[in-house]
């Protein structure tokens, strides 16, 4: 069953989802690196865009973690939403695209790691390491852009 996950009708809409949503992802530095006059609007719009990516992800893992019985990863998830949110506020959007891009390459790394998430579809673990890698670097280059 994982492996027709992969060339079935549901794998190729969520390889295409996902990749479409990294467009924002890529977006954002291109446009500081063309208009750095309004770097800290893109900025902010792409943080507000990775913070709703990571409470989108950190948000599926309840319905897996309630169906599944792992009430530590409520917990869990609901520390990285705090985290998330608080890093908004308190280091402001420019400082907090490193935060997310971390926060994005921890969800990963748990969703690895966690026995809860072992029955993901094969195609999964590729795609995911792929949109984490993209997203992050772009949200790092976004920050590096915006201090130049």
């Amino acid at each position: 069953m994982r492996d027709r996950d992969h060339s079935s009708g549901f794998g190729r809409t969520a390889r295409w989802l996902g990749r479409a949503g990294l467009l924002p992802f890529l977006l954002g530095p291109a446009l500081i690196a063309v208009d750095a006059s309004r770097a800290d609007r893109y900025s902010q719009g792409l943080g507000v865009y990775a913070l709703c990516i990571v409470s989108f992800l950190l948000g599926s893992w309840w319905g897996l973690a309630l169906i599944r019985r792992y009430p530590r990863i409520l917990v869990v998830s609901n520390f990285l939403v705090v985290v998330a949110f608080t890093g908004w506020f308190a280091l402001g959007a420019q400082h907090a695209l490193l935060l997310l891009a971390a926060l994005l390459g921890i969800i990963v790394v748990i969703e690895r790691r966690h026995v809860m998430f072992v029955r993901q579809p094969v195609y999964y673990r590729s795609l995911r390491a792929t949109l984490t890698t993209v997203a992050s670097a772009g949200l790092c280059l976004a920050w590096l852009l915006g201090h130049a």
